[in-house]
């Protein structure tokens, strides 16, 4: 009986080390950069997720044009891992996911009108503000050291817009680096 009990006390000890070992092994704060905006769009990204399950992450992204200042980008999102497991470090938070936004974005539009001289219009790139709903599709893989590379499609749909003429909706893409911490 003896050899029972101090069997059992040992299981259970070694099983809730392993537990403090596997939640102390997942890193729940995530920093990003869009390299792919940033590089190519001249339009940069910064995201903060925080990982709230194996399957659920809350965070924002805020972009800026260093060009034009007053082009501004700020959302807030879900993402949704549903191939996300704690039991496998390469799948916490991470593989395929869905996420769903909101989202503020401030953007020149080009916006024509027509002269009354036939042939010729005026042409002007006016600011509006817009507010919208986003989904994107992407896949998320961690590296060594808590390194995360991703990449994700979608696009918005503006759901409050400043000036009529301004766009419905826009296209979100990116490849994005980043650390877990």
């Amino acid at each position: 009986m003896k050899k029972i009990f101090y069997l059992l006390i040992f299981l259970g000890i070694g099983f809730v080390n392993a537990q403090e070992e596997l939640s102390t092994t997942f890193k729940k704060n995530e920093i990003s950069i869009n390299a792919f905006r940033g590089l190519f769009d001249k339009y940069p990204e910064i995201s903060y997720e925080r990982i709230l399950t194996e399957k659920f992450g809350l965070g924002a992204t805020v972009g800026f044009n260093y060009k034009e200042p007053k082009n501004y980008y700020f959302s807030t999102y879900m993402n949704y891992y549903p191939f996300g497991s704690e039991k496998s470090f390469k799948n916490y938070a991470s593989n395929v996911f869905i996420q769903p936004g909101i989202y503020a974005v401030s953007q020149e539009y080009e916006k024509i009108t027509l002269s009354s001289i036939p042939g010729y219009a005026h042409v002007e790139y006016p600011t509006s503000t817009n507010v919208g709903v986003s989904m994107t599709l992407g896949l998320k893989l961690i590296f060594k050291n808590n390194w995360v590379g991703s990449m994700h499609v979608g696009g918005g749909i503006n759901i409050w817009e400043e000036a009529k003429e301004s766009p419905d909706g826009y296209f979100i893409s990116g490849i994005s680096i980043g650390k877990r911490f």
